[in-house]
């Protein structure tokens, strides 16, 4: 199954919660970059990735997605997870929360969908906080901690050109780095509109995400690549989510894909693609 990549086309916090977690409001889109995620039956849950760096037990998402799974529907099941990467990690596009949720789809499948839409989407948000969107996919506004999903009309057509500095940004790292620096973005009635009426350069004008400003304190490169695809013909470019990767709009495939080739560099790995 193809575990597909996020961007962050909006992003505010609204404040911090008792519980140490941020209340935002963002607007998500799911874009063509993906990881490969297929499961099978098993005795016992394992997990193999092709990523020699990330954990393959219960720190991985795909991993917990399936211990809740079996606890949710009471099932004495087990799961063998296999995952190929090409999504990059510390980059804000939910490479982990879509092979979660790409593990946990098949894993309903697998066992005859013991578990409701609602169901599914409640053990989805147990292992994190993008999970629920990445099992719905597509545009959506989403608030909260990032579980209360409103689903929108689909943006107009575009293409994205994505840089990811070589220098992640783990997210505790970057809200903490906000609750100490702050950030800014204005209301989201600006990218509402421009998706309603399908203007392309509006919703490119209307992006803003307030944690590019804490997560460039971190990595100084996330402005200075905002700034290049700017310069490449992007008509409006920002990070995604907390980083460090961070993307330009494009009228066409054509324009981001030559901008992904333009700015390759040796400290960064680039991307081009469309809005799935």
């Amino acid at each position: 199954m193809k575990a597909y990549a996020k961007l962050n086309l909006y992003l505010n916090v609204n404040g911090r919660l008792p519980d140490g977690y941020h209340e935002i409001t963002t607007v998500m889109q799911t874009v063509s970059l993906f990881d490969e995620v297929s499961v099978e039956k098993a005795d016992g849950i394992s997990v193999s990735i092709d990523a020699p760096h990330i954990p393959r037990d219960e720190r991985n998402t795909a991993f917990r997605a399936a211990a809740g799974f079996f606890k949710a529907c009471g099932i004495k099941g087990g799961a063998s997870v296999k995952i190929i990467k090409n999504i990059p990690d510390g980059a804000g596009m939910a490479g982990g929360s879509a092979d979660a949720a790409a593990a946990l789809i098949q894993l309903n499948k697998l066992y005859g969908s013991p578990l409701s839409k609602k169901e599914l989407l409640k053990v989805a948000f147990s292992v994190g906080a993008d999970v629920p969107f990445c099992i719905t996919g597509g545009t959506a506004l989403c608030r909260g901690k990032g579980e209360i999903i409103t689903p929108l009309k689909a943006i107009p057509a575009c293409a994205f050109a994505i840089v990811k500095p070589l220098s992640p940004v783990g997210t505790p790292q970057a809200y903490a780095e906000y609750d100490r620096a702050g950030g800014v973005c204005p209301p989201p009635d600006a990218i509402l509109e421009a998706i309603k009426s399908g203007n392309v350069r509006k919703l490119a004008s209307g992006m803003g995400n307030a944690l590019q400003k804490a997560a460039s304190n971190i990595c100084p490169q996330i402005n200075d690549e905002t700034e290049r695809l700017k310069a490449f013909g992007a008509l409006g470019a920002q990070m995604t989510g907390s980083g460090s990767a961070v993307f330009g709009v494009f009228e066409n495939a054509k324009d981001a894909e030559r901008a992904a080739a333009a700015l390759k560099r040796d400290n960064n790995v680039t991307f081009w693609a469309l809005p799935v």
